[in-house]
């Protein structure tokens, strides 16, 4: 009795210890800035960013914008109070991911062409990015954030992205920080056909459907198991209809791809994982075996077997087999020879 009173107590101080100690358990804090990229894919984002990693998501983006904009303080065209350094403090970020797919039209690009000089302000503004990051979070008295940066997908006028793709890479390995390679999920490299780094600089307004997809509406052309990511005249957005505020009004595979790719990243970010593995990391995870689930079970797995499927290869690109039927339990799959249950591959 006297082990059972000495167990009620520490429970009891266990606790009265939990809710004494909540900022330990609060939940992860993002802070996704860009473009109309960024602008169309953040609700996206935000959702499945809650859904893998429990994290809230706060936005810093306004269409046409690049990165000098956020880092020269006018992160709005009707504001100059919102800076990225005045973000950090206020939001206080445990992963900032920088969403830019290369716009020039503001006051700080000067409409550069696509030269050097382009080039070279794009990484200079990447390298003043991180800076302000960790003199921002220095001066909030928080621990510097993670920083993200999403790779661009293919472009249909020219290699653009690719360089600034590279780029991105470079100002993430320098500085300790992660890409999250997005823009393959959108680019020919998603048909896993050809050489995978080659295939992922190639431009395609069609890819085929993943099973999450077809279950859920978003293959757009079930008989031919493709599904469209961008309009026949707009070769740079997802949104398939018209943006209202951050709403696109129309199902989009694009957004939901190029989105959830962010989310995942984002979740592996905050677990210590480092999502953005070499070049040759990448084509040759594109060609292993994937990874296989076994789902066995009852009238309960029949009814959830779908689910578990899609989500299966959304999150962890495996593949599931089934052996499952209603009414059995788990001795009738210890006890019974093969090919006495129905099982589906």
């Amino acid at each position: 009795m006297q082990i059972k009173r000495g167990f009620l107590f520490c429970a009891a101080q266990l606790l009265f210890g939990l809710g004494l100690t909540t900022a330990a358990l609060a939940a992860p804090k993002v802070l996704y800035v860009g473009d109309s990229i960024a602008v169309e894919t953040s609700d996206t984002v935000a959702w499945w960013t809650k859904n893998y990693s429990n994290a809230d998501t706060t936005r810093a983006m306004f269409g046409g914008l690049a990165l000098c904009d956020f880092t020269s303080g006018k992160s709005n065209p009707n504001s100059n109070d919102s800076s990225l350094q005045t973000r950090v403090k206020e939001d206080k970020p445990d992963v900032v991911v920088f969403q830019f797919v290369g716009n020039r039209f503001t006051d700080c690009m000067q409409n550069l062409p696509d030269d050097e000089a382009y080039f070279k302000k794009y990484y200079d503004d990447a390298i003043e990015a991180t800076r302000q990051i960790e003199r921002a979070s220095a001066d909030a008295g928080i621990n510097r954030p993670k920083i993200m940066w999403v790779l661009q997908g293919a472009w249909e006028d020219g290699p653009r992205t690719t360089r600034l793709n590279r780029q991105y890479r470079e100002v993430a390995l320098l500085n300790g920080d992660y890409v999250t390679d997005a823009g393959a999920e959108v680019s020919m490299s998603a048909y896993h056909t050809g050489d995978y780094v080659i295939d992922r600089e190639k431009f395609t307004r069609f890819v085929p459907c993943n099973q999450f997809e077809r279950d859920t509406g978003f293959c757009t052309d079930l008989n031919k198991n493709l599904t469209r990511v961008h309009k026949d005249d707009d070769g740079v957005h997802y949104c398939l209809g018209k943006m209202n505020g951050n709403t696109c009004d129309a199902q989009s595979p694009g957004i939901l791809r190029y989105g959830m790719r962010i989310a995942g990243d984002i979740k592996k970010v905050l677990d210590g994982v480092n999502p953005s593995p070499n070049l040759e990391a990448v084509r040759a995870a594109a060609h292993a075996e994937l990874p296989r689930i076994l789902y066995m079970g009852d009238s309960i797995a029949f009814e959830t077997s779908n689910f578990v499927d899609s989500f299966s290869r959304s999150a962890f690109n495996a593949s599931t087999s089934r052996i499952m039927w209603g009414g059995l339990a788990i001795c009738d799959f210890t006890s019974i020879r093969e090919g006495e249950l129905n099982t589906q591959a």
